[in-house]
């Protein structure tokens, strides 16, 4: 496996829980390090004070720069080309029910889609791809849904499903944590792809623009999911998803703060 000593200076020789500010920042250059060539390290940071200062502080600099780049890029192109606010800022939905929707529902199922296999592991490849099959299955009977069009999508189903219970129950395979030889060879490739996929998706919020007259808008998003995506590799998956509930529950309540 590919291995970057660069990541071992994110938590000091000796106690993990000394935070400084110095131990704290060096976060920071790792992040752009990593980003020169993203790769796949061995093992998680352990989640003590010290990684939670450092997390807090990623979070922190990551709000600074969405609210810079919308209020001194954004904001004019927006204003110049005629572009509307994007879909939940111009609905009137209730406060609870955007918390909802942002904060909890969107970490979970954006983690899990775009983040969850970036390991690589047969494990989480497979579980993703079922996943992504039940989906595309739902979204063929919504639009298509024929009576042959439901039978021909419940046999692919569950013939998914036997496939990928015969699989798990390969024990040697499915609890092995390395990833698999191409994933790795073209992880760089697959990381970028990932966290600008999760910037792009953010597209769909605008209408009545084409796609290249929208990438613009999407420039804060793509920096989150190259973060979310350096945070779910360094920290885990469970941290990666607190991250993004925590940023995007601090920018709804600044918004609702200032529009209210």
């Amino acid at each position: 496996m590919q291995h970057n000593d660069h990541q071992d200076n994110l938590t000091p020789k000796g106690d993990g829980d000394i935070v400084t500010w110095d131990n704290v920042w060096r976060v920071v250059p790792d992040f752009f390090v990593f980003l020169r060539r993203p790769f796949l390290s061995a093992q998680s940071q352990e989640l003590n004070k010290l990684a939670l200062g450092q997390l807090a502080l990623l979070t922190g600099l990551n709000i600074i720069f969405s609210i810079l780049v919308a209020a001194l890029i954004l904001a004019p192109y927006q204003e110049a080309i005629g572009i509307a606010d994007n879909a939940l800022a111009d609905e009137d939905i209730p406060f609870g029910e955007l918390f909802l929707m942002a904060v909890i529902l969107a970490p979970l199922i954006e983690e899990a889609l775009f983040r969850g296999w970036l390991r690589g592991t047969r494990r989480a490849l497979i579980t993703v791809a079922m996943f992504l099959s039940i989906g595309i299955g739902y979204f063929i009977l919504n639009n298509f849904g024929s009576d042959e069009n439901i039978i021909a999508i419940t046999m692919f189903l569950w013939a998914f499903l036997i496939a990928f219970e015969g699989f798990t129950r390969l024990k040697n395979i499915w609890h092995d944590g390395r990833p698999i030889e191409m994933f790795e060879r073209y992880f760089p490739i697959i990381f970028y792809v990932s966290a600008f996929g999760f910037g792009l998706i953010h597209i769909i919020n605008y209408e009545h623009h084409s796609t290249i007259e929208l990438l613009p808008m999407v420039m804060t998003q793509c920096f989150a999911g190259l973060l979310f995506g350096y945070v779910r590799l360094r920290f885990g998956l469970l941290a990666a998803i607190a991250m993004h509930a925590a940023f995007n529950g601090i920018l709804i309540t600044m918004s609702a703060i200032a529009g209210g």
